[in-house]
């Protein structure tokens, strides 16, 4: 296959965020967390629209590139040969300093952990998920890497 025929068969991918610009890619396939689990969006997938939890999105673009994503909730909507992922904050894994990811995860952890008087439980699992989704986009490398 071509890298024309394989743009022809790409998926038109969004993906906007508060915190950055909107990300512009040519999707092969998209695999994103949704509240019911993880799904698979592919070109010629029938329109919906999905709740996008707190997770890792992993992109594999037209060119065979893996691409990975921390996300931050949202929601996802497939439109005839594109999709559109809105969420509240977006990292690509090689932006995220994983020292960094991992240190929050402890301390959310931690939090959890003691259940001390006035903690905020549903702040501590949320900074947890979002840590452990900085961690899983940072810490796999991308395929053929």
């Amino acid at each position: 296959m071509t890298m024309a025929d394989a743009e022809k068969r790409a998926l038109r991918l969004e993906i906007s965020a508060m915190d950055r610009e909107t990300l512009v890619l040519d999707a092969a396939e998209v695999a994103a967390p949704g509240a019911a689990g993880r799904f698979v969006v592919l070109p010629g997938h029938a329109p919906m629209l999905a709740s996008l939890d707190t997770g890792v999105v992993r992109v594999l673009t037209a060119a065979g590139e893996t691409r990975l994503f921390a996300v931050n909730g949202g929601i996802v909507h497939v439109l005839e040969g594109g999709m559109l992922l809105l969420t509240r904050s977006v990292e690509e894994g090689a932006e995220i300093d994983l020292p960094r990811a991992r240190e929050a995860l402890g301390r959310a952890e931690a939090r959890l952990a003691a259940r001390a008087e006035g903690t905020d439980l549903p702040r501590a699992q949320a900074a947890r998920a979002r840590a452990r989704a900085r961690i899983g986009a940072a810490a796999r490398p991308p395929a053929g890497a």
